[in-house]
C-alpha cells in the first residue's frame, strides 16, 4: 500500500501561490519559466548533473534541460490534480483578514465543528461562530454567533453541541443540537420541519434541579428567520424564539477552562474538562433524549498537563490519560488512584537517535552526521483505535512475540535465515497506546513496555496527532507548527507531507474530515482532508 504513495515535500511560502496539496511552489528567480513548477530531481539526477559551466557543451545541456524542465512541470501539475483527488483535499476559504497568523497575530479560525457532515461552525477570533455550507459551491461564512469561542464539540447521539467560550469568568456551554440545526437551515434559505425542545424546559437542565426536571416539550418553528438587536448583541429570532438562547452553563464547571474531550459508550457520553484550577472534571449523560449532563467527579493533577485524554480496556472505558513533559500518567476513573507509566527512557532516546539518523540520511542523501537530539520530552499518549498487526513480525519486542514453532525451525534450511517469530494473537494483548516524545512516537502499553522497535518519525514536533484510514490503511496525521505530515502506521514511512513551510493550525474533526488552516502570502486558507 505504501509503494502506491509517493513522498512529496513543499517548500516554504516564498511564492504567492496558495500552498495547494503536494504542490513545489515556483521559484521568483526561475528567469522565463513563467508559473510552471519546478522539478523535484532526485538524488540520482543531481549525482549525474556533473558539468563545466563555461563550455558550449553544458550551455546547451542547460537549455534542454530547462526545456525537460518546463515539460515535467505540466506532468507534474497533472500528477499534482490526481493526487489530490485521491487524498480528497479540498481548499474551502482563502480570504486575507487583519490579523492573521501570517502576519504574526493571533489565528483567525481557532476551532470548527461539522453538524450533519454539511454545516461546518468555525470558531473565528473577532467574528464571533461562522457558518460554512459544504453543499454549496460559493463559500462564504455567516456568523451565527455573535462571541468567541476556543472549541466546539458536537454529541450527536445525545443532541447536544459543547462550546468553551474564550476569556476568563466564562464557562462551557451545552447548546441543543436541534436548535443549532434549525438556525443553520434558517440561514441558508433552507426548510427545516424538525421538532425543537421547549426553550424553558432546555435551559432548566442546568439547574441542580436537572436529574428531576421534566422532559422538555416539542416546538415546531416557521423557518422565518429575523436578524435583531438582543441586549446589544445581534441575534437570530425564528416565530418569537431567540435561538442562540438554546443553551445551558455546566453546573459545576470553572471559569477558565483549557480543552474538553468526549468519550462515549453505548450508554453513556463522558465530558473531561481541564480547568486552570489544576481539576480535570468529568460530568456524564445518558445516551437518551434530553437528558442533562451530571457532574461525575472532579481529579486534582500537581500541576498542568500538556494534553489529557479517555482511556478503556476494550470493553470498559476506566482511565484518564494525563501527559506531561516529564512523565505520562494513568488516572482511575472510579478509585481516583495515580499510576506512573513507567518507560524505559534510555532506550527510546537510543531507539529514536537511530531513527532520526535513519531518517536524516534519507532525506538529504549524504552521510553527514545529523545534530543530536535534544532529551526526549513527553507530547501525548494516545489509544490507537486498531491492533498494529500489519508491523512486521521482526519488529515486535519479545513481550508481543513467541518463537517460532519448533516444526519450523527444524524445517528450515541450514544456510537460510532463522525464522521470524510469531506475534501475540491480539485478543489476548492489551490495549495499545501511541506515545510521542518530541518528534518521536512509538507504540507502548499502559505498563511502559514497547510494542515494537518500529519508531515513527516527525519533521516537527506534533501539536495534534489524529488516526485516519486512507486508501484503506490506517495512518497518523501529525499537525506541527508549519507542516502536516501523513505516516503510514504499518510501515512507519512518512508518505505525504501536505504543508510545508507556512504557519499551521489544527482545527478539528468530522467522522469523514479533517480540518485545519494555514497561512501563506497574508492570506488564511482553510483546508479540508476528506477521510474513510
Amino acid at each position: 500500500m505504501a509503494g502506491s504513495w509517493p513522498h512529496h515535500d513543499l517548500p516554504s511560502s516564498r511564492s504567492s501561490l496558495p500552498p495547494a496539496y503536494d504542490s513545489i511552489v515556483h521559484d521568483d528567480n526561475n528567469n522565463g519559466t513563467g508559473h510552471l513548477p519546478p522539478v523535484l530531481l532526485t538524488h540520482e539526477q543531481l549525482q549525474g548533473r556533473a558539468y563545466d559551466g563555461g563550455s558550449a557543451a553544458a550551455i546547451l545541456q542547460v537549455a534542454q534541460h530547462h526545456g525537460q524542465q518546463q515539460q515535467q512541470g505540466q506532468h507534474h501539475v497533472r500528477q499534482q490534480q490526481q493526487q489530490q483527488q485521491q487524498l480528497n483535499l479540498e481548499l474551502l476559504v482563502s480570504s486575507d483578514p487583519a490579523g492573521s497568523i501570517s502576519s504574526g497575530g493571533q489565528d483567525v479560525y481557532e476551532t470548527c465543528c461539522v453538524l450533519q457532515n454539511r454545516f461546518l461552525l468555525l470558531g473565528h477570533v473577532t467574528q464571533g461562530v461562522q457558518l460554512l455550507d459544504l453543499a454549496k459551491n460559493d463559500k462564504r461564512p455567516i456568523t451565527l454567533l455573535w462571541m468567541r469561542v476556543k472549541q466546539i464539540l458536537a454529541i450527536h447521539k445525545s443532541r447536544i453541541v459543547l462550546m468553551m467560550p474564550a476569556g476568563r469568568g466564562k464557562r462551557v456551554r451545552c447548546y441543543s443540537l436541534d436548535a443549532l440545526l434549525c438556525l443553520c437551515h434558517a440561514a441558508c434559505n433552507l426548510p427545516y420541519d424538525a421538532p425543537l425542545p421547549d426553550l424553558a424546559a432546555w435551559q432548566s437542565l442546568g439547574t441542580k434541579k436537572a436529574a428531576d426536571a421534566i422532559q422538555p416539550g416539542r416546538v415546531r418553528l416557521s423557518g422565518n428567520l429575523r436578524l435583531v438587536e438582543n441586549g446589544g448583541t445581534p441575534a437570530y429570532v425564528c416565530d418569537g424564539v431567540v435561538l442562540q438562547d438554546y443553551y445551558y452553563k455546566l453546573p459545576g464547571c470553572s471559569k477558565d477552562c483549557i480543552s474538553m474531550h468526549t468519550y462515549q459508550t453505548t450508554a453513556y457520553v463522558f465530558v473531561a474538562v481541564l480547568q486552570r484550577d489544576q481539576q480535570i472534571v468529568v460530568w456524564q449523560q445518558r445516551l437518551t433524549l434530553y437528558s442533562p449532563l451530571v457532574r461525575h467527579k472532579n481529579y486534582w493533577v500537581p500541576t498542568e498537563p500538556r494534553a489529557i485524554a479517555f482511556a478503556d480496556d476494550r470493553a470498559t472505558l476506566r482511565y484518564l490519560v494525563a501527559v506531561f513533559p516529564s512523565e505520562a500518567t494513568v488516572i482511575g476513573l472510579r478509585n481516583c488512584q495515580v499510576h506512573l507509566i513507567p518507560v524505559d527512557m534510555a532506550k527510546l532516546q537510543d531507539l529514536a537517535q537511530s531513527a532520526h539518523r535513519l531518517d536524516y540520511y534519507e532525506q538529504n542523501h549524504h552521510l553527514n552526521d545529523p545534530p543530536a537530539l535534544s532529551p526526549l520530552q513527553w507530547t501525548s499518549l494516545l489509544q490507537l483505535p486498531f491492533y498494529p498487526d500489519g508491523l512486521p513480525a521482526t519488529s515486535l519486542t519479545t513481550a508481543y512475540s513467541n518463537p517460532p514453532a519448533y516444526t519450523t525451525v527444524m524445517a528450515a534450511l541450514p544456510s537460510g535465515a532463522p525464522p521470524d517469530p510469531v506475534a501475540v494473537p491480539s485478543t489476548v494483548a492489551p490495549q495499545l497506546f501511541l506515545a510521542t516524545l518530541g518528534r518521536q512516537s512509538f507504540i507502548i502499553d499502559l505498563s511502559g513496555s514497547l510494542f515494537s522497535t518500529a519508531v515513527y518519525c516527525w519533521s516537527q514536533d506534533p501539536d495534534q496527532i489524529e488516526f485516519v484510514r486512507l486508501q484503506g490503511a490506517w495512518c497518523a496525521v501529525g499537525f506541527g507548527s508549519s507542516c502536516v505530515e501523513i505516516i503510514h502506521l504499518s510501515t512507519t514511512k512518512r508518505v505525504h507531507r501536505i504543508m510545508n513551510g507556512v504557519p499551521v493550525r489544527y482545527l478539528g474533526r468530522s467522522e469523514q474530515a479533517l480540518l485545519w488552516t494555514c497561512a501563506v502570502q497574508h492570506k488564511v486558507q482553510l483546508y479540508m482532508l476528506r477521510i474513510e
